[in-house]
């Protein structure tokens, strides 16, 4: 009588939460050192440049006000409460934060590798790591498949994919902005500045995949960060806002030494020249004009997203009284029955 296959599968039973645990430990480990690493990136410990000063001194039309920056507390808070739910005994083997844990562990990487690669001016590879950075969003929202109107799978509690969606929908939504602002940042170091036109273009691309989310699952998430990040870059167009103004280029300029900054071209694709003038010229100099054209494109597109997600809601909630009909009628007695 053979009694190793027996013994050994209540082994296996012990020993495969186990591993599920460690995999979730692991995304936590990853969490904490991306929160580690923005901490020392934002201070500018063990880095050459802040994002801020970088981004003042590459003011392109896709870039944002700065208070738009805020969102990523309220971006690391939602997924640090995703990470401690799938770290959670209860929750080792469930399916659903099976699926997201390698693509959510690559997020997060991809962010930690993304702030140095750019804080050291690796333009071109802070490009395609930020494009890996989204797909990996992308493609955890995807998995999570959530119609807001709609219940999640038999096997998944609704709060669970809710929670998912709510976290990684926040963060796609904006790293699919700041993918493109990245692209025009690279554009102006090699030299060509990114038009208005060109700008609209991109916010129209940013408009209708926000819409496409919001009609067609009613994402009201994603149609929200795409607004809010809309509203700043028209922000950033007002006729009171420092964007393209020397007094915060030449500060940003003087942190630390930025390749823009020493080029003898004309702005903004090169300060050298702008920044050696007179301490009151620089006060009070903008040397960009603003777009009417971007802050009327954001406008829109903030106008068409909510439009494409009343018209979401509007499906979403036929959609659920057509099932709950279906589903009446199949349970009542007085059924046709062919």
């Amino acid at each position: 009588y053979n009694t190793s296959a027996s013994s050994s599968a209540p082994v296996l039973i012990r020993v495969l939460p186990v591993m599920m645990n460690v995999e979730a430990l692991g995304l936590s480990a990853i969490y904490v050192g991306t929160m580690i690493v923005n901490a020392l990136v934002s201070t500018g410990t063990g880095v050459p440049l802040t994002n801020p000063a970088l981004s003042f001194t590459h003011p392109t039309f896709l870039t944002p006000e700065p208070f738009a920056f805020a969102i990523w507390g309220a971006i690391y808070l939602l997924i640090g409460v995703y990470v401690v739910a799938q770290a959670l005994p209860q929750n080792a083997d469930d399916e659903l934060y099976q699926r997201l844990r390698p693509w959510a562990a690559l997020a997060l990487v991809t962010n930690s590798v993304w702030l140095y690669l750019f804080a050291f001016q690796l333009f071109w590879l802070a490009l395609v790591d930020i494009a890996l950075y989204l797909y990996s969003l992308w493609r955890l929202v995807a998995l999570v498949d959530l119609d807001l109107l709609a219940k999640a799978e038999e096997s998944t509690p609704w709060w669970k994919a809710f929670g998912a969606h709510l976290a990684f929908a926040m963060n796609g939504a904006w790293v699919t902005v700041a993918t493109l602002l990245q692209l025009q940042i690279n554009l102006m170091e090699e030299g060509y500045y990114p038009s208005a036109d060109l700008t609209v273009g991109l916010i129209g691309v940013l408009s209708l995949i926000a819409s496409t989310r919001a009609y067609a699952r009613a994402d009201w998430v994603w149609a929200a960060t795409s607004a809010w990040a809309l509203s700043a870059v028209g922000a950033s167009q007002s006729a009171d806002s420092e964007w393209g103004c020397l007094s915060k280029v030449c500060d940003a300029c003087a942190q630390g030494s930025q390749r823009i900054c020493e080029r003898e071209v004309p702005a903004p694709l090169g300060w050298a020249h702008a920044c050696s003038d007179k301490p009151e010229v620089i006060a009070a100099s903008c040397v960009l004009d603003k777009s009417y054209a971007v802050a009327a494109a954001t406008a829109t597109a903030i106008t068409v997203v909510g439009l494409a997600l009343v018209a979401g809601i509007a499906r979403g909630l036929l959609a659920r009284r057509a099932a709950a009909k279906a589903a009446a009628s199949s349970d009542s007695p007085f059924r046709r029955i062919d």
